[in-house]
């Protein structure tokens, strides 16, 4: 069988507001190019992050594999000091990292201003992007370090995201939200991590799906509509890229770096904070929305109900609960994996 055929998503040079706006309505996924997003895009490096983060306690996500089938069983959260982190990346200990933030008990919103003040003015996002305390659709900025290598885990959020790189390379693989049924989901998760000619062929359906693809370089940021999910590897070369690379020589603007810095920021819906379906305890922008929390507490009590009648009557109205559902959701054949 065939690899992927994935899409490459498009490039849009310097977007101004208009464009933008134009951007986010067509719920497509675009490579931002020469947007200006403040000093952040030249100064943040490990050199530059070691002197302003020097002394500071940080909480980073820790695994022992680069690419675990299962990746919340691999990986931990981890509380350090923000030098040792970046002395083990540069020194490839054999362990992976992701920064994440500083508190590991937050009940609010991650942001970089309040997680990291001293290099919070750095980061100056264009006006189009709603960022701000004082922007209500703005919720989050999240500060991303990661080894080469590393595989984060296939998922979707509930929000609008710019994916912004500062050194090193990104590979993105995207699938549009008609293609949850295909991605061996669980919730907002996939166990999807590796994407090449193997993977393809033990998990038939990705064969179904509208994969888009896309490489950030130093300056890029890239826009990832709502609903969309994406999954993000960390590498050194296109060439070297584990599933999509051709092994040849890396090309001259590679950054060849065994690391990564880049950093998202997440804003609200307009149509959703509107109705305040957002959970409310959302720290890190990944919670499930409201009314699917309830839809799935209510069909919890309805199956409990029929619990309380004999077993031999249960098999045909759980089946006839089962149609109900079914009809009206009309999802049709979901892939399914063992979780």
């Amino acid at each position: 069988m065939a690899d992927l055929d994935c899409k490459r998503v498009k490039n849009c040079s310097r977007v101004d507001e208009q464009d933008f706006k134009r951007i986010v309505g067509m719920a497509e996924p675009v490579v931002l190019k020469n947007c200006d997003f403040g000093d952040c895009m030249t100064k943040w490096n490990i050199d530059y992050l070691n002197e302003k983060l020097a002394g500071l306690d940080i909480v980073m996500q820790q695994t022992n594999y680069p690419d675990p089938e299962l990746p919340d069983e691999h990986s931990e959260y981890k509380t350090c000091k923000f030098e040792d982190f970046s002395k083990d990346l540069m020194h490839k200990r054999g362990v992976y990292y992701s920064l994440i933030h500083r508190d590991p008990k937050a009940k609010k919103p991650i942001r970089i201003v309040d997680d990291f003040p001293a290099i919070g003015d750095d980061l100056k996002p264009p006006s189009f992007i709603p960022y701000g305390k004082d922007n209500a659709l703005f919720h989050s900025s999240v500060l991303r370090i990661a080894s080469a290598d590393l595989q984060e885990i296939l998922r979707f959020d509930h929000y609008e995201t710019v994916l912004c790189q500062v050194s090193g390379l990104k590979r993105v693989i995207l699938f549009p939200p008609k293609d949850s049924r295909h991605l061996y989901a669980h919730g907002n998760k996939s166990k999807l991590n590796n994407f090449g000619h193997a993977c393809a062929e033990f998990r038939p359906q990705l064969y179904d799906t509208e994969p888009r693809l896309c490489f950030l370089y130093p300056g890029d940021c890239l826009f990832i509509p709502k609903c969309w999910w994406y999954g993000v590897r960390s590498i050194v070369s296109e060439s070297q890229d584990p599933d999509f690379g051709d092994g040849k020589k890396p090309k001259e603007n590679d950054p060849m770096l065994e690391w990564s810095i880049g950093f998202s920021i997440f804003w609200r819906a307009p149509e959703l904070a509107t109705h305040s379906l957002y959970e409310d305890d959302d720290v890190c922008g990944n919670k499930l929305l409201k009314p699917y929390e309830l839809a799935l507490s209510n069909l919890n009590r309805a199956l409990r109900h029929l619990e309380q009648i004999p077993e031999e009557y249960q098999e045909i109205y759980k089946l006839m609960l089962w149609k109900r559902v079914n009809e009206k959701l009309c999802v049709g054949e979901v892939a399914e994996d063992d979780y």
